[in-house]
């Protein structure tokens, strides 16, 4: 990510909107009084706000262009709606892997699972080593065993719907 200095820094604040320019102002005050709280080097207050702005700034450039090739990152105007889209960006992907792992679970790896547990008495995390050394699939064991009700319910009407199919032959 490009650095800014501070001459750039304070040229292109000059050059935003009066409404960013008021929320990074807003933001620099907030963060004035933290500095302000944590000054042991006894800095004068001129200082405290300079730097304060200059953080700011900063955070603004970075909440600017953190998702600039995106669409909807141009689209927004302040800082605080910034902030959240990237927030609901990072959440959905993050929901996303879950679920998929999730899925795959209960889905391909159910009866294994199962089996492990059930037949060779494996416990959750040496079901974990095993599906990550011979399956190349990691997950945490507290996930396995979070849906390992669900698998073994699962496993259990397959069985009985292979049996059904059985007995009307």
């Amino acid at each position: 990510m490009k650095t800014y200095t501070q001459e750039q820094l304070l040229r292109k604040f000059s050059k935003i909107p009066d409404v960013t320019q008021c929320e990074i102002l807003e933001n620099s005050l907030e963060r004035y009084y933290a500095l302000k709280s944590r000054n042991d080097s006894k800095l004068n207050r001129s200082h405290l706000l300079h730097s304060a702005l200059l953080f700011s700034l900063e955070a603004h450039y970075h909440t600017l262009h953190l998702g600039s090739a995106k669409k909807h990152s141009k689209e927004l105007t302040t800082l605080e709606e910034k902030f959240n889209m990237q927030i609901k960006v990072t959440l959905a992907a993050h929901k996303k892997k879950k679920v998929t792992k999730s899925s795959k679970l209960l889905g391909h790896y159910a009866p294994l699972v199962y089996r492990l547990v059930k037949e060779e008495h494996f416990s959750f995390p040496k079901v974990k080593a095993f599906l990550a050394k011979h399956h190349s699939f990691k997950v945490d064991h507290t996930l396995i065993a979070r849906l390992y009700p669900n698998i073994k319910q699962k496993v259990e009407d397959l069985k009985y719907a292979v049996r059904q199919v059985k007995s009307d032959f």
